[in-house]
């Protein structure tokens, strides 16, 4: 007697998932690192946009460069590049600002 697809793939599966959960794990680090990315730029464009606002620190570069390194070795390496770049980016205005810490 044959089965349902759906029924013959869950039981193959033995209920684990490990193959959709390892994946959700690593799409939260690749989000985490580009979105700490973006968050970044946000606040290094509302600085420049917005003469003596100070939003954008130091901190904030380290911890989107932590976010970015953690995630390295799940992210394409022009992503993982370029990421880096634009950090560096924001590190370079900072200190050109003169509020590196």
């Amino acid at each position: 007697m044959k089965r349902e697809l759906h029924v013959r793939f869950c039981e193959r599966l033995g209920a684990k998932l490990p193959g959709s959960t390892y994946l959700a794990m690593g799409m939260d680090q690749k989000q985490a690192a580009i979105m700490a990315a973006v968050e970044l730029e946000t606040k290094l464009h509302f600085d420049r946009d917005h003469d003596g606002a100070r939003t954008l620190t130091q901190p904030d570069c380290d911890s989107a460069r932590a976010f970015v390194d953690a995630a390295g070795h799940l992210l394409l390496s022009i992503v993982h590049s370029t990421l880096h770049l634009r950090i560096e980016g924001a590190e370079r205005w900072l200190a050109g600002r003169g509020t590196l810490e």
